[in-house]
């Protein structure tokens, strides 16, 4: 799959094509690993990104650049299995690009399910999040979150540990589901008991989390 700004550069005749299949060329001529291998990858790999001409596919910058990573990698890996009959340099590579794009997505939103589910509902079969249609990706999850977070921000701020009003539930939901961070780390950090940041999070801050997680339906 290419974008619409390659797709109609794929016939083999603009300039692009001949000197990318050039680069591979000569790139893979010499031995995996030696440094002329590597000087023309890096070269093909410029030339690529220079060309404006690479696959986009509406992802985040953060899963682009992710994905990108991966098919550079499979690019380096399968130099010599690029047969030149069968598609363009440009085509070959967007091909894989889409893929590693859909890869990436479909992590992602596995991700920012597990992590919802996890604080939302004891049975996860039952979670409202395990009931969003597919096509609500990780990003629009965890954009759905960061808004709920600014606009409930007096709510979930009145909601803090007793005695430490900067411990409060919007600060954890920050912390723990958003950063990964464990009870046992906020607690060392923030020099908090772990057992009061722990009831505090279930007592508190899940069941705010378990109305958002239903309101996304």
């Amino acid at each position: 799959m290419c974008s619409n700004s390659s797709s109609s550069h794929t016939s083999g005749k603009h300039p692009i094509h001949q000197h990318l299949r050039e680069l591979l060329e000569t790139a893979r001529a010499h031995p995996p690993n030696s440094l002329l291998r590597r000087k023309y990858l890096n070269q093909l790999i410029l030339a690529i990104q220079k060309s404006n001409r690479l696959y986009r596919g509406g992802a985040s910058p953060e899963h682009y650049q992710e994905a990108l990573s991966m098919t550079w990698l499979y690019v380096v890996r399968s130099l010599d299995k690029y047969d030149p009959s069968r598609a363009e340099v440009l085509t070959w590579i967007n091909f894989r690009l889409s893929k590693d794009i859909k890869t990436v997505q479909i992590k992602a939103t596995k991700e920012a399910k597990r992590r919802l589910n996890w604080v939302t509902a004891e049975d996860e079969s039952r979670s409202p999040v395990d009931r969003l249609p597919a096509r609500q990706d990780a990003q629009w999850v965890l954009t759905q979150l960061n808004q709920w977070l600014q606009n409930s921000s007096d709510e979930l701020i009145s909601l803090h540990v007793r005695g430490r009003p900067d411990l409060h539930c919007r600060q954890m939901i920050e912390w723990h589901l958003l950063a990964g961070d464990t009870f046992q780390t906020i607690a060392a950090r923030e020099n908090s008991p772990t057992s009061t940041l722990s009831s505090f999070w279930y007592k508190k801050c899940v069941p705010q989390l378990q109305e958002f997680s239903s309101n996304l339906l």
